[in-house]
């Protein structure tokens, strides 16, 4: 009989780990208790105990004795647990990778993305100077659609409101505070995450808040801008069905093409730059 076959533990659940462990040891132990009593010319096996002690006390060199096999199935039973729990953490680990699912980053940048969107749909083509007035108020309307790199789409709707500052003397543009009122609907927008495709929708839809401090150059941002969102996003994928509540503050870099989150994902602390 190959004995490796009792020793094969291959399962891509903890479940499978653990009934294919027991069905091997109870297999392999039943095996050696029939080697055992094959070893016995004792009809009556319920002196097995004598003629085991008389085996043990009798053994030859380069006999297999019934305590030679009792060590040697000792010793492979242990073999045989170490690969079983071996293999069982490796489920776990697995079970483990996989509900993690997606990456939060990559699903973060996407919902930052869709608010830039909108911010930039908001105020382009709009001029921010207006001759004869040293500080003038901000409040336009913003409708923007992103759509999803592979299908689906992420709609902004709100207002910017604001400040904007004007040089009495030059009439040049000396920068503003602009406040964000958006919210950002989202359907069915798919997006690649590690190579395999995840489909995000609003549960029921993100918040989004912000304080932007504009640069003179109306293209820049200060060191105090930054975002809010807060919501739920249902995601899914290969193995992956998951409600992700967010509550993040994203403090904005210079050119507003990313910037540092902080706050909770999923109910999990985050402090990351991007």
């Amino acid at each position: 009989m190959d004995r490796g076959k009792f020793l094969t533990v291959s399962c891509c659940r903890e479940n499978v780990c653990y009934l294919l462990f027991i069905k091997s040891l109870t297999n392999f132990t039943n095996y050696h208790v029939n080697q055992i009593l094959i070893l016995s010319p004792i009809v009556n096996h319920s002196n097995l105990n004598t003629y085991t002690n008389s085996k043990i006390k009798t053994k030859k060199c380069g006999v297999s004795t019934v305590n030679t096999d009792k060590t040697r199935m000792t010793k492979t039973l242990l073999l045989l647990f170490i690969i079983a729990l071996t293999a069982m953490m490796g489920c776990k680990k697995d079970k483990q990778e996989s509900s993690s699912g997606v990456d939060n980053k990559v699903l973060i940048n996407e919902i930052f993305k869709a608010g830039m969107t909108g911010y930039s749909s908001g105020i382009s083509g709009k001029s921010l100077i207006k001759s004869g007035e040293s500080s003038y108020p901000i409040n336009v309307s913003v409708t923007s659609t992103t759509q999803g790199p592979e299908g689906g789409t992420i709609q902004v709707l709100g207002s910017i409101t604001g400040t904007m500052n004007i040089d009495d003397q030059t009439g040049s543009f000396l920068g503003g505070t602009l406040l964000l009122g958006l919210t950002e609907t989202i359907s069915d927008y798919a997006f690649l995450c590690n190579g395999q495709k995840f489909i995000m929708n609003g549960a029921p839809y993100l918040s989004l808040t912000g304080t932007f401090t504009v640069q003179p150059d109306g293209a820049s941002f200060g060191t105090a801008s930054s975002m809010h969102f807060g919501g739920g996003v249902q995601v899914t994928g290969p193995e992956f069905d998951q409600t992700i509540n967010l509550d993040i503050t994203i403090i904005l870099n210079t050119n507003g093409t990313g910037g540092t989150v902080s706050g909770t994902i999923g109910g999990d602390q985050v402090n990351y730059t991007f």
